[in-house]
């Protein structure tokens, strides 16, 4: 039960791991190795989050990265898009015909701004006032000038006063009130004396008009007294109608309202009109003026600082001329500049950081129409460029488009950037769906491993265990006497003459099948031990089954039930090592047609041809680096093996290593071995013994003559180093061998050293002769040796690649030997 906990576990997680999100296509898997195939390579694309990547399908995918690479590699050719001359110009198309007239309105935007520029700058100067930036201050400046030449008469000392910013309407209450009073006073004219407007009418007008046109109006006091009144502020009679005297009475009435306005807001009045404000006396329609023209600024957004400049203002008389000539150049500059502006469909904010042409800084302005005017033929590649980056925005590439844009992800990094950046999004919503992946603890799922492994091996030791146990209660008793059990037991008791084992097999085969139920005999053996019909099998099992002739495996077929044959074809075929023994090197053929046993090499070819089902094991699991089975691969099996790939891809501990032997003489001509070659192995077998003595080590050699060589030279050299001897003897499971390629299959060790032997005579001559790999299945002996090492191998040659001339070679063993060469001494394989 703990097994299979921590085995479902281990399962949930591969599940969660390898899940295929869709629509995307991807497993959290991929993407994980992925971001680390990435490593340090464009980090700040991680930051960016590509909002809607779960929802790509894979061409959507490629698509995009794509699209976005391409923006890279226009940007390589472009410059920095931030930097770009035509930088913000969003026009889609320009035809070549349609270039020489934008290139016209350029020079007329730019011949205009000139002249605007100049005309402001006089204007500024007639102003003491700073010459304009932009557009919308240079149009601000005329306005300035417009008013400065409008200005009426006024108190320098007084118009920049803070009452014009803040007591207009009561400036305008003061106005009205004074227009009032002179309206009193002129109509009113010299029928009163100046004291009249101290005295209080009120009262004398409302009796006027409640007994003016009564009959008895003479015998009411009230009426008498008001006449009194009248009479006492009268230069001569009164008028003598009811009409004139009531008019008289409201035009006091009114005056007097005014100058109490007046007198109360004689402060304000000198404080905004100075010398100007003579009270009730003041000349009121000047003082509109004045104050119209205040007010007139407040829309063009003139304040307090245009007043305070206009009261230190110099003598303005040639300020009209040059304010006229800025505002011609300012009608003609500005439709020029917008229409510019239209026709490149010219993003202001892009081209010049600020929001629309009214604010674009004239020196900038300037400095870009000239570097237009000197480059029309990069305006076509920019459009090119910004309508590919204008498609990468609406497939939601925006943030990846303006990282790009500013520099913050490299062009040459734009597609790792792309893929980092998506990766990233798919695994942060694959990571919402499986929050175990989110929560997975590298020390916590270690701990679970070697738990399951340690619980994986005691299930197998509790597996012995019951195998021996059910083995032990199927034993037969061996207390009987008789029969096959007897004779078995009478067997046991024999000091001498005991039956021939294929005898007592025949006599007695299924007590000892049931004491030893499983047998491991060469062919020859079932023949000689096994007489026919005396024991069966439930289950034969050939295994090198590439070099085992069909004829030798007939007689163990026959005896069994089911059989599973295991080899590889493209390893050495059989050797006639069992006709010799038996003197049957001859079988009769078949008919024409047939393919008969002679027709087939192996065992295993026979059951590929009478259509057994097979299955390859697809998984290399004994070299611990990539290089040592990448050749075999390539050369022998299409590519199908799967190869983990080495963590340490540059460990010098482990792979495929070559080993120069430069100055190698190969006695073609004589004892057929190269013994500089031979030294240099043996040289290379003490130091490892010295340096490495508990990794186990082969040598294997491309012929029984370089064999022995070597095996002559290691024993001189063991003689000289006695100290040595505690390798030689400390590997009894996997010991020390110097072999030839004829006898290596099946052999593995940690390090192999591999002798090629052959290489360019005395005479420098290189005889392409390289023994049994120039005949016909000479590939699968070199397959045999090239694939015995499981941590390391290193080639011993005294030719290169190179040397070998294929025109002049034969066979597939030696173009094979070629490829391995190269590979060993490059680490590439030809594509």
């Amino acid at each position: 039960s703990q097994l299979d906990s921590r085995r479902s576990a281990l399962n949930a997680h591969c599940n969660s791991l390898h899940a295929v999100h869709s629509p995307s296509g991807l497993t959290p898997y991929r993407l994980l190795g992925e971001l680390i195939r990435l490593g340090e390579v464009a980090p700040s694309a991680a930051k960016i989050d590509l909002i809607g990547a779960e929802s790509w399908s894979p061409a959507d995918r490629t698509s995009r990265e794509e699209l976005f690479t391409e923006l890279g590699e226009r940007i390589l050719t472009l410059g920095p898009p931030s930097q770009h001359p035509w930088r913000g110009v969003r026009r889609e198309t320009i035809l070549p015909t349609e270039l020489p007239h934008v290139m016209d309105r350029i020079a007329n935007v730019s011949t205009r701004l000139h002249a605007c520029q100049s005309s402001a700058r006089a204007v500024a100067l007639a102003l003491r006032c700073e010459a304009p930036a932009n557009l919308a201050s240079a149009r601000q400046l005329g306005i300035r000038a417009r008013h400065t030449l409008e200005a009426p008469t006024l108190d320098p000392t007084t118009i920049a006063s803070p009452i014009w910013d803040t007591s207009r309407a009561d400036l305008l209450d003061l106005i009205t009130a004074g227009r009032r009073f002179l309206e009193a006073s002129t109509a009113v004219g010299s029928q009163v004396t100046e004291s009249a407007w101290e005295k209080d009418f009120d009262a004398a007008r409302t009796a006027l008009a409640a007994h003016g046109q009564s009959f008895f109006r003479l015998f009411n006091g009230t009426y008498r007294k008001a006449l009194a009144d009248l009479r006492g502020i009268a230069r001569s009679s009164l008028p003598p109608d009811f009409t004139a005297r009531l008019a008289l009475s409201d035009h006091l009435i009114s005056g007097q309202s005014a100058l109490r306005t007046l007198r109360q807001g004689d402060a304000l009045g000198v404080s905004a009109f100075g010398t100007l404000w003579r009270k009730e006396r003041s000349d009121w329609s000047h003082l509109g003026r004045i104050l119209h023209w205040v007010e007139a600024q407040q829309p063009d957004g003139l304040r307090a600082e245009f007043r305070q400049s206009f009261a230190t203002r110099p003598d303005s008389a040639a300020l009209g001329p040059l304010a006229s000539a800025l505002s011609t150049d300012l009608e003609g500059f500005i439709p020029a500049i917008h229409t510019l502006v239209t026709d490149l469909d010219l993003d202001p904010t892009e081209a010049f950081r600020v929001e629309g042409p009214e604010v674009i800084p004239f020196n900038e302005l300037a400095a870009r129409l000239e570097t237009w005017a000197a480059a029309p033929d990069s305006l076509s590649a920019w459009i090119q460029y910004a309508a590919r980056a204008r498609q990468a925005r609406s497939l939601q590439l925006a943030p990846l488009v303006q990282a790009l844009h500013v520099g913050s992800i490299p062009p040459t990094d734009a597609c790792n950037a792309f893929r980092r950046s998506c990766f990233t999004r798919v695994l942060r919503e694959l990571t919402r769906h499986h929050p175990d992946l989110a929560r997975f603890d590298g020390t916590s799922h270690s701990r679970l491993v070697e738990e399951f492994r340690r619980l994986d091996r005691e299930r197998l030791t509790v597996a012995r265990y019951r195998v021996l146990a059910t083995h032990h209660a199927a034993l037969p008793a061996l207390n009987a006497g008789v029969g096959a059990v007897g004779i078995v037991t009478g067997e046991l008791e024999r000091k001498r003459g005991h039956r021939p084992v294929r005898q007592l097999l025949r006599d007695a085969g299924s007590v000892i099948q049931a004491i030893k139920p499983v047998f491991m005999m060469s062919p020859l053996s079932v023949a000689q031990f096994l007489a026919p019909g005396a024991v069966d099998f439930d289950l034969l099992v050939i295994d090198e089954a590439s070099q085992v002739q069909p004829v030798d495996a007939l007689g163990a077929i026959a005896r069994c039930r089911q059989i599973v044959v295991v080899g590889d074809s493209r390893q050495l075929p059989p050797t006639r090592f069992f006709a010799r023994v038996t003197g049957d090197d001859s079988e009769p053929r078949t008919e024409a047609g047939a393919a008969g046993l002679q027709d087939i090499e192996s065992i295993l070819g026979l059951c590929s041809a009478r259509g057994l089902p097979g299955a390859m094991l697809r998984w290399h699991y004994r070299s611990r680096h990539h290089s040592l089975i990448a050749v075999s691969n390539r050369e022998f099996y299409d590519d199908r093996l799967f190869i983990v790939p080495s963590p340490r891809p540059t460990d010098e501990s482990l792979g495929l290593q070559f080993q120069i032997v430069s100055d190698g003489v190969f006695d073609s001509g004589g004892t057929g071995t190269n013994h500089v070659e031979a030294k240099a192995v043996c040289r290379a077998v003490m130091e490892h013994a010295r340096r490495q003595p508990q990794l186990s080590l082969g040598v294997a050699a491309f012929s029984v003559r370089q064999q022995q060589a070597i095996l002559d030279e290691l024993e001189l050299l063991r003689r000289e180093n006695p100290d040595t001897e505690g390798f030689f003897n400390g590997h009894p499971d996997e010991p020390f061998f110097v072999k030839n390629l004829e006898n290596v299959q099946g052999d593995e060790r940690d390090i192999v050293f591999i002798s090629i032997g052959y290489g360019r005579d005395p005479d420098g001559f290189l005889r392409m002769n390289f023994g049994p790999l120039g005949a016909e299945g000479g590939e699968r002996r070199l397959n045999v040796l090239i694939s015995r090492a499981r941590r390391r191998c290193v080639v011993f040659s005294s030719i290169r690649a190179a040397d070998i001339d294929l025109d002049r070679a034969t066979g597939r063993g030696v173009r094979s030997l070629k490829t391995f060469l190269h590979f060993a001494e490059t680490g590439r394989l030809d594509s």
